[in-house]
């Protein structure tokens, strides 16, 4: 298979992988832990802070959704006690969402079934080839975050000139009046 072919098809096996494994989250998981997968990753990524906070905008980016979506997310999750919401010391503007006990409880609980099904996930895989593919991914997820932060390369197109453009512009113009002028010349 040549080089470029393997790499689509790599591509598709991780999309599918992806899809899948969401499939499995909403369909084991939601029902047993009561929140949705978006909102899985909003709690699991406080987590990671070691206050256990991040701003709303922070959130919004990280996860890549809009900061209205967040908000509604966080109005959910501040309804069922998971999180609380409150201005920012640094910036009164700015909205923190920081994890409650109950909301830190609720991840536990998750994580226990999300590492079930992780290990069902890898049966038949060696655990020395699962940290290779761990690591291949980390490196792919690095090369993607690199072309998001680059800047785009340069169009292969041929462009016009802006001069040029306007006397194009400026000479069909005046064609398109000629051509009106003698239509109502006849």
């Amino acid at each position: 298979m040549p080089l470029q072919r393997a790499a689509i098809q790599t591509g598709f096996l991780i999309h599918d992988v992806t899809r899948l494994g969401h499939q499995i989250f909403d369909e084991h998981i939601k029902p047993l832990v009561g929140i949705t997968r978006p909102q899985w990753w909003l709690l699991i990524n406080l987590t990671h802070r070691d206050s256990h906070a991040m701003t709303q905008v922070e959130l919004a980016r990280l996860l890549d959704i809009g900061k209205v979506a967040l908000g509604k997310m966080v109005d959910r999750l501040e309804a069922k006690g998971f999180v609380v919401r409150s201005s920012d010391n640094e910036d009164r503007r700015s909205k923190s969402v920081r994890l409650t006990q109950k909301g830190e409880d609720r991840i536990r609980h998750a994580e226990q079934l999300e590492n079930e099904l992780s290990s069902r996930f890898m049966l038949g895989i060696p655990a020395d080839k699962q940290l290779e593919l761990e690591q291949m991914l980390a490196t792919i997820k690095q090369n993607l975050l690199a072309i998001t932060s680059a800047p785009p390369p340069p169009l292969r197109m041929r462009r016009v000139p802006a001069a040029a453009k306007a006397a194009k512009t400026a000479k069909s113009t005046k064609t398109a009046k000629s051509a009106r002028r003698a239509k109502s010349a006849r």
